[in-house]
């Protein structure tokens, strides 16, 4: 009895190990779908077209009816399965043209996005441009001599008064002339 009740629990514990097993794999494969964003194609099933199979002769009056009956069930496999391969091939041509515009579909909207990232790279490379040559500009006014220069040149465009570095610029400005005499 007790080697039974051990062997029952030996295979006991191998089914739960390959139960554990199959449910990682299980696991994995849900991982694996939230992954790659797998989605479930809705397509519509054609309408059925298919025709009944009939039978194609009447029942002989005299001689054997058996004969007759495996060349009617013959024909009407044959009827019955040529129906369903038509039918197949519609079902999978319309899934393959599903699936087909639904990869279309995505591969479109993923080079959308990989355009709005190209974008957005772009844009960031230029804001920095921007700030690095700000900086560089705000890095010139710490020196004394050019922040004076800029700031009576401000001045001077400003129509405040006449720009202190040479009196040729202010002999050919009419609006100047007059804050330099």
């Amino acid at each position: 009895m007790e080697k039974q009740i051990s062997n029952c629990d030996t295979k006991l514990s191998d089914k739960q190990q390959k139960l554990e097993q199959k449910m990682a794999e299980l696991e994995d494969i849900k991982e694996k779908v939230n992954y790659y964003d797998v989605a479930y194609v809705r397509f519509d099933v054609p309408e059925i077209k298919v025709k009944p199979p009939k039978i194609t002769e009447r029942p002989p009056r005299f001689g054997n009816i058996d004969d007759w009956t495996k060349a009617q069930n013959a024909t009407i496999s044959e009827q019955f399965h040529n129906a369903l391969n038509s039918f197949g091939k519609t079902v999978m041509d319309a899934a393959k043209n599903s699936i087909l515009g639904e990869r279309k579909f995505r591969l479109l909207n993923q080079r959308e996005r990989d355009e709005i990232a190209e974008e957005l790279q772009s844009i960031k490379y230029l804001r920095h441009q921007q700030v690095h040559e700000a900086l560089d500009l705000l890095a010139l006014f710490d020196k004394p001599d050019t922040a004076k220069l800029v700031r009576e040149v401000a001045v001077a465009l400003m129509g405040g008064r006449c720009c202190s570095h040479g009196r040729s610029l202010c002999q050919y400005s009419l609006c100047w002339w007059w804050f330099c005499q």
